[in-house]
């Protein structure tokens, strides 16, 4: 998709109005959105400061959780609300479609790196960062929507992430 909107942008007869919901306009972010952001932010990092290993048994089985008596209702409540409140406050900020990317691809890649669970998220957060400002990079230097040009190097990541992963494992499998 994020493809199809870069030739899009190239022809003429670009709309403007129609991309913007899709994928926002990152370059057009007021310092009162970067509050916004930076406050839920610290709500989230906060939240799982505090909450961490009832989040984390709540995310893989709630069932085990609810049996060794962790308030199970009170914390998907609470992480459910976390990721609804950054998906709204995002979406207007950058576009529907680049918040889905950023909320996904981040994590994948790390999860194909990492193995532990705090490595993972913080992996995602680093990736994240570096797939944002490595496509306003390419952005600048290529005349691209920033939106996609965001998305296009994290697909890029992605795969190149699970190249890594996989080629090695097919030479261990050739040689035994």
């Amino acid at each position: 998709m994020a493809v199809g909107v870069v030739f899009v942008y190239k022809t003429p007869g670009y709309a403007p109005n129609l991309m913007t919901y899709l994928f926002g306009n990152i370059l057009l972010v007021s310092r009162h959105d970067l509050m916004v952001i930076l406050i839920l932010a610290t709500s989230v990092l906060t939240v799982l400061f505090l909450f961490f290993k009832g989040i984390v048994a709540v995310a893989f089985d709630e069932v085990f959780a609810r049996v060794s008596g962790v308030r199970v209702r009170f914390l998907m409540s609470l992480l459910l609300a976390m990721i609804a409140l950054s998906v709204v406050i995002l979406i207007q900020i950058v576009g529907i479609i680049l918040v889905v990317a950023l909320l996904t691809i981040p994590s994948v890649i790390s999860l194909m790196l990492w193995k532990d669970l705090r490595t993972v998220l913080l992996g995602s957060v680093l990736i994240g960062v570096g797939i944002t400002l490595g496509g306003l990079v390419l952005s600048f230097y290529f005349d691209l929507p920033s939106g996609p040009a965001i998305i296009i190097l994290g697909a890029i990541l992605l795969v190149g992430a699970y190249g890594i992963k996989k080629v090695p494992a097919r030479y261990a499998a050739r040689s035994s």
